[in-house]
């Protein structure tokens, strides 16, 4: 395999989006980059498409595990990139080296671990990093994955029990001087919104992790 599929969730990401898709565009082994555009209000879309991606538009926001599967739907390539749409400081270096051990082995995958970026999201990727939004990875662990509706933010647990179920070597890549944009940021520079709707998003996203760990547990006492 020579090539990967860069896959974009991305929900009211306009100040963002243009520097991941132009990383993506720049990385010699990535020839796709898909956006998915799950409901945005904003000009997600507008510049993705001006930045040179496809873009998959949702009418109504399904939540990352139903736009992340949609986008794998669509993607031509047996490798697939995912990739958050707040990212700061990603370069076409760092797809690079998550995308390369991935085309040159079929058993491994890799992980995005932020390094040297901020020290919140630097220690949150250090104690969790299971739950980073950024893998390289064979496209057939999402297109296998069934029930996407319920999962919401659980789908990175659930992509990293998949892996681990099919005896994937999960390599972690450092993601030197990189970040991301966190909920409470978005909450300022998405003003447009109503105050609580980033409070409830990140409710949701604990539900979703706390259900898949549940999930997990449950199926490992039966």
């Amino acid at each position: 395999m020579t090539s990967a599929t860069a896959l974009i969730p991305a929900y009211n990401e306009e100040i963002t989006i243009a520097d991941v898709i132009r990383a993506c565009k720049h990385c010699p082994y990535i020839e796709e980059v898909i956006v998915i555009d799950d409901g945005s209000v904003d000009h997600t879309s507008a510049i993705s498409i001006a930045n040179g991606a496809d873009v998959i538009r949702l009418e109504h926001n399904t939540g990352k595990a139903m736009a992340l599967c949609t986008g794998a739907q669509k993607a031509k390539n047996p490798v697939v990139l995912l990739l958050d749409a707040d990212l700061i400081g990603f370069q076409p270096i760092h797809a690079f080296y998550m995308v390369n051990p991935v085309l040159e082995s079929s058993q491994i995958s890799t992980l995005g671990v932020f390094s040297n970026g901020r020290i919140l999201t630097d220690l949150a990727h250090h104690i969790t990093p299971q739950l980073s939004g950024q893998r390289c990875m064979p496209k057939s662990i999402l297109t296998s994955l069934k029930n996407m509706t319920d999962v919401g933010y659980g789908i990175e647990i659930l992509i990293h029990r998949k892996l681990k179920e099919q005896g994937y070597d999960i390599q972690k890549v450092k993601l030197d001087h990189v970040t991301h944009v966190t909920k409470e940021e978005k909450k300022i520079l998405q003003c447009h919104q109503k105050p609580n709707v980033e409070v409830k998003k990140r409710m949701e996203m604990y539900k979703d992790i706390f259900r898949e760990l549940s999930s997990k547990k449950e199926s490992s006492h039966g």
